[in-house]
């Protein structure tokens, strides 16, 4: 630490964390105002400054805490809940095809709990002709139901059909949930419960979350300013085609993460949360310099490290 005239504090900080640099250069004015796209909260007692207000992937993020002037305060924490969660999704173009027949198929979606899954999509296709014959959405009560014209092969008017059940229980566009069932369909009416899971549970995924509740450490700058640093965090996504027993469509993987942060002064409690985007973050190994001052016009003249006459 180098004490340079009319400056209080000037603290230049390397933090390692992870075997990585914190990628970041910043100079901090005791105005908050003064750093660009961060989240900032303001009131008698504190000042809550975090930056990035949008972490990208792997990208570390920084709280700084500004404390009330000449207040004594006897406890200060901050409390970070880190969750990573794996998603899978199917991305499938639904189409609805109904066409006149002589066998009805009558389909009910359930959840696992047994509660009807409405807006569902089913499908049907047919195995010989190796063509979707059927295709709609579930009613507000889990229903669906299609007729299917049997007699356009002569050879075989009992043949093998795939009822497929799918859910987009996020409403994001993309499908968590699914299941089907192979089964005979000839001149009698057909009626098929098909309960369904997420997709996860095809792919034998063991661990699809991760989450962890810690105390970050808060790095003294002053009597009034600290600092901390809750590390970069990742969030990626890929496309893979899926195999049986899902249909062959896009499998999209996803991880994503999500912080939740409390910071406690004394009876004073302050909470925020955040979720780390997907774009990727490069880091350039740049230190994270913090300049703390009356005036920033002497900023230049405290980054030489010399003396001001």
């Amino acid at each position: 630490m180098i004490f340079v005239k009319h400056i209080q504090v000037l603290m230049i900080i390397i933090l390692l964390m992870y075997g990585v640099l914190a990628p970041l250069s910043i100079a901090l004015k005791t105005n908050p105002d003064y750093l660009p796209k961060s989240e900032i909260f303001s009131d008698k007692l504190v000042t809550i400054q975090r930056y990035p207000e949008k972490p990208r992937s792997m990208e570390n993020t920084f709280i700084f805490i500004k404390l009330q002037r000449d207040r004594i305060f006897k406890d200060l924490k901050l409390i970070a809940n880190i969750k990573v969660e794996l998603r899978a999704e199917l991305n499938i173009t639904t189409i609805h095809i109904q066409e006149p027949g002589d066998t009805k198929v009558v389909v009910y979606t359930y959840m696992l709990s047994n509660i009807p899954v409405s807006n569902a999509y089913v499908r049907v296709k047919d195995l010989v002709l190796n063509k979707t014959v059927a295709a709609g959405f579930t009613n507000e009560k889990g229903i669906v139901s299609f007729t299917i014209n049997t007699t356009k092969l002569d050879c075989c008017k009992l043949r093998p059909h795939r009822i497929e059940a799918f859910y987009d229980f996020d409403k994001n566009g993309l499908y968590d949930y699914f299941n089907s069932i192979t089964i005979l369909i000839g001149s009698r009416d057909v009626y098929v419960d098909l309960y369904l899971e997420n997709v996860k549970e095809f792919l034998n995924i063991a661990l699809d979350s991760w989450s962890l509740n810690y105390e970050v450490p808060l790095v003294p700058l002053s009597n009034e300013f600290y600092i901390s640093c809750i590390p970069g965090l990742p969030t990626f996504s890929t496309i893979l085609r899926s195999k049986s027993p899902l249909p062959q469509e896009p499998l999209i993987l996803s991880l994503s993460s999500y912080v939740k942060y409390k910071v406690y002064i004394d009876d004073y409690e302050y909470e925020d949360n955040y979720t780390v985007i997907g774009e990727k973050f490069e880091d350039k190994k740049k230190p994270l310099i913090i300049m703390l001052s009356n005036d920033i016009n002497e900023y230049n003249n405290a980054f030489k490290l010399t003396p001001i006459s």
